[in-house]
């Protein structure tokens, strides 16, 4: 694992710069513009860049989102979702078998109506046939225990489109995301159907998105999603320190400790996305 402190150092190590978004590119109210800059630098050189991101929205959403914080489109090649990847599954027939009654965990302001591409019908706990998590709607974990263990009862599996455990705002607090109830019921023993980081079927879908690499770079803020994935498919990654890890990580020794509790090791490390 090696410091980095500028992306021009590796730009022509890669054909390819898989970024993640949240943590990396912005903050959700605004965009890092250092990370703007290394966008330009990329598009100068003619590089790939895919966009790979574990919300559970679609890549049209995203792509808004971006355009809002003034991450134009000709600034990458494409956005991959895990939310998309979901709506893959059920189209494509994964869950064929799984039926159509879903017992939804939703975000706060999210309307079943939200939730477009899979023929579903929502209903009440009892009468599902799996729980569909796209959101958080409660304060913490142990406010959906009661549900899970109900869904753990009726041996029903959950499909959650984010797998994120957190994210962090433009505060620098961290807020629950999604992917820590699949967490939480993955280890009271339930079924969970993961999307997006990280899984390898993403970043095959994300290879298909962008007809390809030969040497691609996998850039994120999240251990376990981000430099979990790129060690799941072999490919070099860089970890940004200054996102939902950076208490833990103002030392070298601290960066160390933190790969080693999460079992996974990137390539380099920096800070954060700058030229």
């Amino acid at each position: 694992m090696k410091e980095i402190f500028s992306i021009r150092s590796l730009v022509e190590e890669f054909d390819t710069f898989i970024l993640d978004q949240w943590g990396v590119l912005h903050n959700g109210a605004t965009a890092f513009d250092p990370a703007l800059e290394a966008l330009t630098l990329l598009k100068k050189k003619q590089k790939k860049v895919a966009i790979l991101t574990n919300s559970g929205k679609s890549q049209d959403y995203n792509r808004k989102t971006l355009h809002a914080l003034n991450i134009t489109q000709d600034l990458y090649s494409t956005i991959v979702t895990a939310g998309d990847h979901m709506r893959k599954s059920f189209k494509t027939g994964k869950f064929a078998n799984l039926g159509i009654k879903a017992f939804l965990l939703p975000w706060n302001d999210q309307k079943k109506s939200d939730i477009p591409g899979i023929k579903i019908v929502f209903t009440a706990l009892h009468e599902a046939d799996f729980v569909l998590c796209t959101g958080v709607n409660r304060h913490n974990v142990q406010s959906y225990i009661d549900d899970l263990k109900t869904a753990k009862n009726l041996h029903l599996p959950l499909v959650v489109s984010n797998p994120d455990f957190v994210s962090v705002d433009s505060r620098g607090c961290l807020h629950m995301c999604p992917g820590a109830i699949a967490k939480c019921y993955e280890d009271m023993g339930g079924v969970v159907f993961w999307h997006g980081k990280p899984t390898k079927d993403v970043y095959a879908m994300c290879h298909d998105a962008i007809d390809g690499w030969h040497n691609a770079v996998i850039i994120g803020d999240s251990l376990y999603h981000d430099i979990g994935g790129a060690n799941a498919i072999g490919a070099k990654s860089i970890f940004v320190t200054d996102g939902i890890h950076k208490k833990k990580c103002q030392t070298f020794e601290g960066i160390q400790a933190l790969t080693r509790q999460y079992n996974v090791y990137p390539t380099y490390y920096m800070s954060q996305i700058k030229v």
